[in-house]
């Protein structure tokens, strides 16, 4: 790969690749070491609980925020993060098993993404990838909070990689690993999936490669995902009753960023609007917006049913209760969605107020954030006669963006592909360089020349 008068092998010096790996990971493992996760990590999320219940023997299940005990949801949560968490469970100290484990996946995460540069920007400009991923401030620290971010994040910089290099070789065999890993996502990602014909469309016409071509191969692909995919399909439908490849959280979830106050954003809520809807006098002590606690204010058809309704009568009753709040509402609806695709792309309203975080990382995070998107978007505008080439990291853009718009946002569901951002980024600070060298070598050269 040439590029700047620059060529990277594809073959690059151990020497490099075994130190960014080593300093990834190193920083990754002190993190863990010394900021290990909460203690109680277990106990704050929903795929937490089912970890607990799997480790305890209760199987895979979860009483929704306790209000089904004795029939609880089975199919709540999708598979990989509760697993994930319940080995760290089996460990003798399992908060630093977690750390552990995590920082595994995120330095794996790291070598990912550079070797995704080294096909997309090559040259100098993959080395700054590889370190930016190495050192970048949010995804080391999230090695000690107990979410999926670094799970996810690891899953799919793996896709990325093979479907690009699937682009280059378009062979069965390639377009089965990257089927296997589009499923393995999906076991905790399962909009995924729907990246599945973006692919095509991407290796049709944005590589240029002709359709006969690309039978075998994502044939190979489709056919390889729902294998991956398939025992989750079929454990759902020994347990709800219909075998289905995505989990039943996806009406609450649908709810919790589809109703009249909510800002859009995981369980955030407007004091104000929440009183109005439950007709209730706001409680004064209360900010504006807040972090509601478990369980989030559920619609009160639904509420009077909570622990009648089967598992997929839940999960419809939700998706219909946020449906009906769009009909009835359309004009509000539409300014909430303003304001997750601002809070998905800079910053949500509530940032930072998570307990499970420390309050000192979010000035810090709003800094290296806006730092980046602005160089990513600089890089963007610079190598744009290329889009075709990027067009493989801006679908996988909108799709997560679409995904967010239609339910609802977190900023640790753009942790997930954060570090891709330093590929856009890396052409601009690489220019950024050249013209500095540019300036500063005759300086130099002067005053090595006075100084001799």
């Amino acid at each position: 790969m040439v590029r700047g008068n620059r060529v990277l092998r594809a073959d690059a010096p151990l020497a490099l690749v075994g130190g960014l790996l080593a300093v990834a990971l190193s920083v990754r493992l002190a993190v863990a070491w010394f900021l290990p996760p909460p203690a109680d990590f277990a106990y704050r999320s929903e795929p937490g609980w089912i970890a607990i219940n799997l480790v305890e023997g209760r199987g895979y299940t979860f009483d929704f925020y306790g209000t089904r005990p004795e029939n609880p949801l089975r199919a709540f949560a999708p598979p990989l993060h509760p697993w994930l968490l319940a080995v760290s469970l089996l460990a003798p100290d399992p908060p630093r098993a977690l750390g552990v484990l995590q920082a595994a996946l995120g330095a794996l995460t790291v070598w990912l993404v550079y070797r995704l540069a080294v096909g997309l920007v090559g040259g100098r400009a993959a080395v700054m990838v590889g370190w930016g991923a190495a050192l970048y401030p949010a995804h080391v620290l999230c090695t000690s909070q107990p979410i999926s971010a670094v799970l996810h994040a690891c899953c799919l910089a793996a896709v990325l990689l093979t479907s690009w290099e699937l682009s280059r070789q378009p062979t069965l065999r390639r377009g089965i690993v990257v089927g296997v890993l589009v499923g393995l996502m999906a076991l905790n990602r399962p909009h995924i999936l729907a990246f599945i014909p973006f692919l095509w469309l991407w290796f049709r016409y944005g590589v240029g490669l002709d359709g006969n071509i690309l039978v075998r191969p994502l044939a190979g692909l489709a056919a390889a995902a729902a294998v991956v995919v398939l025992p989750w399909a079929v454990y759902n439908g020994q347990v709800v009753g219909r075998p289905l490849p995505v989990p039943s959280n996806g009406g609450v979830t649908f709810w919790n960023g589809n109703n009249p106050f909510t800002t859009g954003s995981g369980h955030d809520v407007f004091a104000d609007r929440l009183a109005e809807y439950l007709g209730t006098t706001r409680d004064v002590q209360l900010p504006d917006v807040y972090e509601h606690p478990e369980p989030y204010p559920f619609p009160a058809e639904v509420t009077s049913r909570l622990g009648t309704l089967s598992e997929l009568e839940l999960d419809r009753a939700f998706y219909q209760a946020g449906l009906d709040y769009i009909r009835q509402q359309p004009a509000d609806w539409l300014r909430l969605e303003v304001r997750k695709l601002q809070s998905f792309w800079l910053f949500r309203p509530n940032l930072g107020s998570n307990p499970l975080y420390r309050s000192g990382w979010t000035p810090l995070y709003r800094v290296q954030y806006l730092l980046l998107l602005g160089l990513a978007l600089a890089g963007l505008a610079l190598t744009a006669r290329h889009w075709r080439r990027y067009g493989l990291l801006l679908g996988l853009y909108g799709l997560y963006t679409a995904i967010h718009l239609v339910f609802n946002v977190l900023t640790r569901y753009r942790w997930e592909i954060e570090l891709t951002l330093l590929i856009l980024a890396a052409p601009a600070v690489d220019a950024g360089w050249r013209w500095a060298g540019g300036r500063l070598r005759p300086v130099w050269r002067r005053w090595a020349g006075a100084g001799s």
